[in-house]
């Protein structure tokens, strides 16, 4: 959850579940029964939404709550749809209907384009498969089979890429304990690890606790090293 959230968004937010709430309300006093209770669900969802999240501990990442835009979406057709039944004159029927069609299509084609943009981006950085490649290589040039890979919490989006490029190669990696989540089961330690690795930006710290590092790989703004939490080694 950021510090300081925009207060635009919190605004919008209030504002939609006081519309929905009396939506819900509107349609019961027009005896529209599917309607009130379809915003009855969707006002009881949003509810529990904002209690999921706020219940989350550490930071709340893109991918953990994006299912919240699709019960802001049905909020939304909820509410549109109440204040067109209030507003709906039949002669008018065609021009609504005209408007709704061409406002769908409008969101389709902007998704799809921002989608296409965003795919054709991602696949022009090359900069996880190159730290893949080099961190394997670098295991297999050191004779090591189950490397431990942790990671800054500003790198994890990249992390997570790398240690898809392991698995699809049928190469081990684990995860550490608290990141465990973002890759499941197979990715949990076994007592075989053998080395520890860290990725983090070009201009970041390593965590307190480490005596020495070996530097590994450097590609775009991130960099690969070996940790070593005893001094000795």
């Amino acid at each position: 959850m950021p510090d300081h959230p925009s207060p635009i968004a919190v605004a919008a937010a209030g504002l939609e579940l006081t519309l929905l709430l009396i939506a819900s309300a509107v349609a019961c006093r027009r005896r529209e029964p599917l309607l009130a209770s379809f915003s009855v669900i969707c006002a009881t969802a949003s509810f529990a939404a904002l209690i999921s999240v706020r219940s989350v501990i550490g930071p709340v990442t893109d991918y953990l709550v994006f299912w919240i835009a699709a019960v802001g979406m049905l909020n939304l057709a909820c509410i549109v749809s109440v204040a067109l039944n209030l507003i709906w004159i039949e002669r008018h029927r065609r021009f609504w209907t005209t408007a709704l069609t061409v406002y769908l299509v409008f969101l389709a084609a902007i998704g799809s384009f921002r989608l296409q943009t965003k795919h054709l981006s991602d696949a022009r950085v090359t900069t996880v498969r190159a730290l893949s490649i080099d961190l394997a290589n670098y295991c297999q040039r050191h004779q090591i089979h189950r490397p431990l890979f942790g990671f800054s919490w500003t790198a994890w989006q990249e992390a997570v890429g790398l240690v898809l490029q392991f698995h699809k190669r049928e190469l081990p990696i684990t995860l550490p304990d608290q990141y465990l989540y973002l890759g499941g089961p197979p990715f949990a330690k076994t007592g075989r690890e053998d080395a520890e690795f860290y990725l983090m930006p070009v201009d970041g710290g390593l965590p307190v606790e480490v005596k020495r590092f070996q530097w590994v790989t450097t590609h775009g703004a991130y960099r690969i090293v070996q940790l070593f939490r005893d001094a000795r080694r």
